[in-house]
């Protein structure tokens, strides 16, 4: 007897089905990665996948794969409290080494040379028409040139980044954004010190692979623009380090 009821626990979980889900019904969506999706609207599922309507997004279909789920759909049940939720923001910091590459008549000053740089992300939900669903930061340092004459560069970028993944990679979150920037130039030589702030514009793109739900190994190729009244002044940059996220 005792021998019957341990393979009746044991096979009870092999044949049980989540319960199908419900058109028009809310449901939360706990994902592994911790980019969960609260209060969706159920519309219709494939053998892989749910489609629901979000909050903020209007009456755009989003598909969750079943796969990236860290559990069975929570049905929302009216007049029931609603379990706890956590924000369905995301943010994440990363550190980065550059090499950078200068193009025009900047490059006569130095062609390549290393760089540091530092990113800030947040993910939110997706904006309506243009279609980006997290904004970042980046702050860049390169010492372009040392002899005979030193030039510094500090860049500072904000601006939207468009996260998007494949179905092959269900570790990765690949990237691209766009920004303004403003960069800081100290030049030094022998005969005389300046300094100047230029305005400018960089884009990039990238992917963060993730090694578990919050470390993650990043990498990325950007092109930055600096205007200048008397010179063109374009770099272009290849990045890779680390990053953690919560």
């Amino acid at each position: 007897m005792k021998k019957a009821l341990v393979w009746f626990i044991l096979c009870v979980p092999l044949f049980a089905k989540t319960a199908p889900l419900k058109k028009g019904d809310r449901y939360d969506f706990i994902a592994k990665d911790g980019q969960h999706i609260y209060d969706a609207e159920f519309v219709r599922e494939t053998t892989t996948s749910y489609l629901v309507k979000a909050q903020g997004i209007g009456d755009e279909l989003v598909t969750i794969e079943k796969d990236a789920l860290a559990e069975p759909p929570r049905a929302i049940l009216p007049g029931k409290p609603r379990p706890p939720r956590g924000p369905h923001e995301k943010w994440s910091i990363a550190v980065l080494g550059d090499l950078r590459l200068a193009n025009g008549a900047f490059s006569d000053y130095a062609l390549f040379f290393p760089g540091f740089s530092a990113r800030v992300a947040r993910t939110m939900p997706r904006f309506p028409w243009l279609g980006f669903n997290s904004l970042w930061a980046g702050l860049q340092y390169s010492p372009i040139a040392n002899s005979p004459r030193r030039i510094d560069m500090f860049t500072l970028a904000l601006g939207p980044r468009w996260n998007f993944r494949w179905k092959k990679f269900k570790r990765a979150d690949f990237f691209a954004g766009v920004a303004p920037t403003v960069s800081f130039f100290s030049y030094t030589s022998y005969s005389f010190t300046a300094t100047s702030f230029n305005a400018g514009a960089v884009a990039l793109f990238g992917v963060d692979y993730y090694l578990g739900k919050n470390w993650f190994l990043t990498a990325s190729l950007s092109s930055q623009y600096v205007y200048d009244t008397t010179t063109f002044v374009l770099m272009h940059s290849l990045s890779a380090g680390a990053g953690y996220a919560w």
